[in-house]
């Protein structure tokens, strides 16, 4: 298994810290009654296929890249702060999401590796495995993600108490490296029973 330090090597743009001026300033909210939101995501950035044998396996220098999107998207509203709202708090909030993309980044660049580690595949079978580890990883990062803000069981957008737990939450996460996969989403648990 791929130790923390290799599979940090293929992910990019995380972690670090948000600032501000990330965050399209704007005069009225586009999601009512929220002051800001952060648009985090992650991409695979490098052909991740290479012939080897008679099969394929993932490239040795595929990279994944952690990514704040600034402008609204089709079904997002992009990375936005109301004028006058930027204290600190919500800016570790927002951070939070962007934490959030980058474990499901490391997450998705360690699924690569152990898929590497298998050795030669047909390629067809390689391609149809990434691109299910892709959809699995951004649905549970979009399930993440709402829960962070859900209003009663999350942060409510970081306005909640709740936020302290999550501001503990994720930060572990950063530090450990024990899961083989995205069980760590179920540690919202200890989040709700805190």
């Amino acid at each position: 298994m791929a130790t923390l330090q290799q599979v940090m090597a293929h992910v990019h743009g995380w972690p670090r810290s948000l600032h501000w001026n990330e965050f399209t300033r704007i005069q009225s909210s586009r999601e009512p009654p929220h002051l800001s939101e952060c648009a985090a995501g992650f991409r695979l950035v490098a052909t991740p296929l290479i012939p080897q044998g008679n099969g394929a396996t993932i490239n040795r220098n595929f990279r994944i890249e952690v990514f704040v999107t600034k402008d609204p998207t089709p079904g997002d509203t992009g990375t936005w702060v109301v004028i006058g709202s930027q204290t600190d708090d919500l800016l570790k909030h927002e951070q939070g999401h962007y934490d959030l993309a980058g474990l499901a980044a490391r997450e998705y660049a360690r699924e690569l590796l152990m898929l590497r580690d298998e050795g030669p595949l047909d390629p067809t079978l390689i391609r149809d495995r990434v691109k299910a580890m892709n959809d699995q990883i951004v649905s549970e990062l979009a399930l993440m993600n709402d829960a962070y803000d859900d209003p009663i069981l999350g942060t409510d957008h970081g306005v909640s108490r709740i936020q302290d737990r999550w501001n503990i939450f994720i930060p572990g996460h950063l530090k450990t490296f024990l899961e083989p996969d995205i069980s760590w989403i179920e540690d919202l648990t200890v989040i709700l029973s805190g």
